[in-house]
């Protein structure tokens, strides 16, 4: 089960597309649960011309219930030969 903070920021994150955290922002402080989102392979940090943003990983939307991408299509297909492994989520 995800806590209700980490649900929050993913369910931010589907809606919006990305969170973007410009310079003068903490993310930690200003979206509470981006740090086990990070840990647990849900969510990545991308640096945009804007700033910083975050986005689901191929484990992020699974979670989330959005359909696969052509990358997590393909990450299976890797998956299933043994040679990709899987992201830990942790409660």
């Amino acid at each position: 089960m995800i806590d209700p903070q980490l649900r929050r920021v993913l369910s931010l994150i589907k809606e919006e597309g990305s969170v973007f955290v410009f310079e003068n922002c903490d993310p930690d402080e200003e979206f509470p649960g981006i740090s086990r989102g990070e840990e647990s392979g849900l969510i990545k940090r991308q640096l945009g011309s804007v700033g910083l943003y975050f986005e689901l990983t191929a484990a992020g939307r699974e979670v989330m219930g959005m359909s696969p991408t052509f990358g997590d299509r393909m990450w299976r297909y890797l998956r299933s030969f043994g040679l990709a492994t899987r992201p830990t989520v942790k409660p």
